[in-house]
């Protein structure tokens, strides 16, 4: 319960910059396993061109058309099935393809024959992707992956091409457990990690490879950024492991810290954070 009323405070700050809540408005439904949901822990959520909803699942896909479940797991000896039913992120791209990214590596559903096939695209040391993918964005014709153990992948959808990004210089054999990764209102890529070395990171496109945003000095040491968000002033609101929020002034550099869980009133592990 004290979760809950947590989540609850943080999603009522960020709204309450743009409006005031008016609880009458509201209607919540809550779908659980009993309704066919495959399971209570939801990873990632889209609705897709048809007006489906997609959840992913620590134990596989669910589609929900507005009544009931449909449920997408592993089958034993069908490759056309999800291979993986631990389902962290989930993208519809604007060519209608559904990307899946799973505890181990990335599949692609195909609408028209409700199959799967595994995206074995390699770079050009041989490397796929077969860790855990956190997130899956879009940015023109490239799709972004952000995984857990095997840093930053880039898609070219023109060229098959597939390249790997590392936040470190290059020659180092560090591996980046990268916990979001971001396009802003200019297109610009963003990744953060939990690891204290390379926190936030932006992509240089001339130089094609990620380069750190803020001098370590101007921000505490022990840090974890999870998750940011950009508002309609540029700022970014960091979702951090153990200090609350902060507020990112990108043009000053300047930080202002909210919700503090060393203060009664805090909140830690922050996954998301939305305006309306």
């Amino acid at each position: 319960m004290e979760k809950q009323f947590s989540f609850l405070l943080l999603r009522l700050f960020i709204i309450g910059f743009s409006f005031s809540l008016q609880a009458n408005d509201y209607k919540f439904r809550h779908y659980k396993v009993e309704d066919g949901l495959s399971s209570n822990t939801i990873r990632a959520i889209i609705q897709d061109h048809n007006g489906f909803m997609w959840f992913g699942t620590e134990d596989g896909l669910n589609r929900f058309d507005g009544y009931n479940f449909k449920v997408f797991r592993n089958i034993l000896g069908d490759s056309t099935s999800l291979g993986n039913n631990y389902v962290y992120s989930i993208l519809q791209d604007k060519d209608h393809r559904l990307w899946i990214g799973t505890e181990e590596g990335v599949y692609v559903y195909s609408f028209d024959s409700e199959k799967f096939s595994f995206f074995n695209q390699q770079t050009s040391d041989g490397t796929m992707i077969k860790s855990n993918v956190q997130q899956i964005i879009e940015n023109g014709a490239y799709i972004w992956f952000a995984t857990f153990g095997q840093n930053i992948f880039r898609f070219d959808k023109k060229t098959n091409l597939l390249e790997q990004f590392s936040l470190h210089d290059k020659g180092t054999n560090e591996t980046d457990y990268i916990c979001q990764i971001y396009k802003d209102h200019q297109h610009t890529i963003w990744a953060s990690t939990s690891q204290k070395q390379t926190r936030i990171s932006r992509f240089d496109p001339v130089a094609n490879r990620f380069v750190a945003f803020m001098p370590e000095k101007l921000l505490p040491s022990n840090l974890s950024v999870h998750h940011f968000f950009e508002d309609s002033r540029g700022n970014f609101w960091l979702g951090t492991w153990t200090d609350g929020i902060c507020k990112l002034d990108r043009q000053t550099g300047t930080l202002q810290m909210f919700l503090q869980p060393r203060n009664n009133k805090g909140i830690s592990h922050i996954h998301c954070i939305a305006a309306a």
